[in-house]
């Protein structure tokens, strides 16, 4: 296997020597990176593609917007939502247009079209923020992963347990397949979801980042104050949960 880095022409020259010398068979890259730009010779990597959540969530489909460009005539992307056994509500939870082939969205079109799976309006238990250009009658499960879950006014998963306002959204949601061996009531609850939120603020606070994603001042917590910052978001959780 080859290895292929670009060496920029503004290194030091005694950087660009030790590189050379423990690396001897890197080869150059065709074509340099270029921030905005699309091409064929590198490959965006997603946070949900490195490390993300470690579970995969079930979620359903309620709704639609018809596609552009290339994917004009097909629906995409696709409203998910996860399943509220306390209200007996589907909550709309993200868009998802990632992880499908033209093959699945030709499928998934001609699916909703056929025996009145469209409808006008969303089922009196679909809670959303979202209009969708079409509404599904909800009747499958997808399996989807994400890079992380963040707090959204127009979505309305989970609404009320963490803000009376605001429900989870799953971030960069790419689809896996259809869970056929699962129906709507199977799917991920907006509790599961309340609970993979708490898993990630506590990972995030025991790594030293902020609510916003940015290093708290002085970096990284020493483990006294990692064992203080998880007792105290294991409590304010057990208040809300």
């Amino acid at each position: 296997m080859s290895c292929y880095c670009h060496m920029s022409p503004h290194a030091p020259s005694n950087f660009l020597s030790f590189f050379s010398s423990i690396c001897p068979q890197c080869k150059s890259l065709p074509h340099e990176y270029e921030p905005s730009k699309r091409t064929d010779s590198w490959l965006k990597v997603k946070r949900d593609y490195v490390e993300g959540l470690h579970d995969t969530l079930d979620l359903v489909p309620i709704g639609a917007w018809w596609g552009n460009g290339r994917k004009a005539g097909w629906f995409s992307p696709i409203l998910l939502a996860c399943f509220n056994p306390e209200t007996d509500e589907l909550q709309s939870l993200c868009r998802c247009m990632s992880g499908l082939t033209d093959a699945m969205y030709t499928e998934l079109t001609a699916f909703y079209q056929e025996e009145g799976r469209l409808l006008e309006n969303p089922k009196s238990y679909v809670r959303t923020g979202e209009t969708c250009a079409v509404w599904f009658e909800p009747c499958q499960v997808w399996e989807v992963r994400g890079a992380e879950l963040t707090l959204s006014p127009v979505h309305k998963a989970g609404v009320g347990i963490v803000d009376a306002q605001r429900g989870f959204s799953l971030r960069f949601p790419r689809f896996l397949k259809i869970r056929s061996d699962k129906g709507v009531e199977d799917a991920t609850t907006a509790g599961q979801i309340a609970e993979l939120f708490r898993m990630q603020v506590r990972r995030v606070d025991v790594d030293g980042d902020d609510k916003d994603g940015g290093r708290k001042k002085g970096g990284a917590m020493n483990g006294k104050e990692k064992e203080e910052a998880v007792e105290e978001r294991e409590e304010e959780w057990e208040d809300i949960l």
